[in-house]
């Protein structure tokens, strides 16, 4: 089976989580027999070292460290389309499936969709699904980003990957829900994050009687809720849990 990751963050110096689970992810799905991933991405044109990918379509994007509204998802759009148009033309192996990271993916796929074939209709007992060529696409949330803004161009790129996904995974019951408000019959489903190979191989190197810290790393933003932590070590606090040397730690980038 041939998948098609298209994440505009990836390898190329990633700045938030959606780099970091997207490869992740991409390194679960080759370790399963007989999968095959292509993965499409961004990487930050004015840094050359930093451009150093192993995707299979890189494209370089004038500005970078940004998702939002304001993020260069036009030239991504139009750069892959371009070059996926192009090697699927010249003969390179067209995927099965398409994955598609958050909304800046979404206009990716849903062209490669139509460019392979006819519209076709599963029908299923609540609903009912879509395919074009037989090629499905996942809408794979990482955030939503339209949230606390409903109505504007965020929440209408959120709308339509929902509406055009055969399926739509969310990494949390309460972004399922906000995804869920796009589309009432939409298939939206819950797949928690795992804890990455790397961290767990470490967290279970020592005893629970022999750790010393209890840590957050977060970004110091409203969404990120870094206040929650600070409620906790005061709740822990008066019930003495740091008298045995315990140590809180909050580890977060520079902020105003």
């Amino acid at each position: 089976m041939r998948l098609l990751v298209i994440t505009l963050e990836y390898d190329a110096f990633p700045f938030s989580g959606n780099g970091v689970y997207a490869q992740s992810l991409v390194r679960g799905l080759e370790q399963q027999d007989d999968v095959v991933v292509d993965v499409v991405c961004g990487s930050p044109e004015h840094d050359e070292e930093a451009c150093d990918s192993r995707a299979l379509v890189k494209i370089q994007l004038p500005r970078w460290c940004s998702l939002d509204g304001a993020c260069s998802h036009r030239e991504f759009r139009d750069e892959a389309i371009k070059q996926l148009d192009a090697l699927y033309g010249g003969g390179h192996p067209k995927p099965d499936l398409v994955l598609c990271v958050d909304w800046h993916a979404q206009p990716i796929g849903a062209h490669l969709r139509w460019a392979m074939g006819g519209l076709v209709c599963d029908r299923c007992r609540r609903h009912m699904r879509w395919r074009l060529g037989g090629l499905a696409m996942v809408y794979l949330n990482f955030r939503v980003f339209s949230r606390g803004r409903p109505g504007g161009f965020l929440a209408c790129q959120e709308f339509r990957s929902v509406d055009q996904a055969w399926l739509t995974l969310a990494l949390s019951e309460s972004d399922a829900a906000l995804l869920r408000a796009f589309k009432e019959d939409a298939d939206v489903r819950v797949l928690l994050p795992p804890l990455r190979r790397d961290l767990e191989v470490r967290a279970r190197d020592r005893a629970p009687e022999e750790r010393d810290f209890l840590t957050c790393v977060v970004r110091l933003s409203e969404e990120k809720e870094p206040e929650r932590f600070v409620r906790l070590v005061e709740r822990l606090a008066k019930r003495g849990a740091f008298d045995e040397g315990l140590i809180p730690v909050l580890v977060t980038g520079r902020a105003e």
